[in-house]
């Protein structure tokens, strides 16, 4: 039975400790895919996007987060892997929106967000630093990563404005 499981008592910031916590739950095969779904979007997946409206990833940490996110899509689908299925295809069996996308959605929301803003936050991105610069490839920054998810989405600065697009 459902009720006999305890209720998860993790800190909101541990992705991997949640999800073995819920693992009885995402599992279990009298559950229906819907219900492990609603589950693992509201309880495991959210909290691994925590806060990723102000990430500029880096192409590791990237990795390392796509990576996670594919083994506990495997865990709950119960594929081994030997089997060779793609993360595309288990985030379509599940019904869970892929993590890029979810990723996409949270930056250029909160983009929209700072575009509308009338506070210290939208003018902070216009500021230019005086000094020379590092002879090191620069930082990734959260304005790069914009840019990038504008291209990817076909999206304009000028459509961050527009509420309705």
């Amino acid at each position: 039975m459902v009720d006999a499981w305890p209720a998860p008592q993790l800190d909101a910031g541990q992705p991997g400790a949640r999800f073995r916590e819920l693992l009885p739950l995402l599992t279990c095969r009298s559950l229906t895919l819907q219900t492990r779904d609603k589950i693992f979007t509201s309880c495991v997946q959210s909290v691994l996007t925590y806060a990723s409206e102000c990430w500029g990833l880096r192409k590791e940490e990237r990795t390392e987060l796509f990576r996670n996110d594919h083994a506990m899509v495997s865990w709950i689908r119960s594929v081994k892997t030997n089997d060779k299925v793609d993360t595309a295809t288990l985030h379509n069996r599940l019904g869970i929106p892929d993590l890029e996308s979810i990723l996409h959605y949270n930056r250029l929301t909160w983009l929209a967000h700072v575009h509308h803003s009338q506070s210290w936050t939208k003018w902070c991105q216009i500021i230019e630093v005086e000094g020379r610069a590092s002879r090191e490839r620069p930082r990734k920054t959260w304005s790069d990563t914009i840019k990038e998810d504008m291209l990817a989405c076909g999206l304009t600065m000028e459509m961050a404005g527009n509420r309705d697009v």
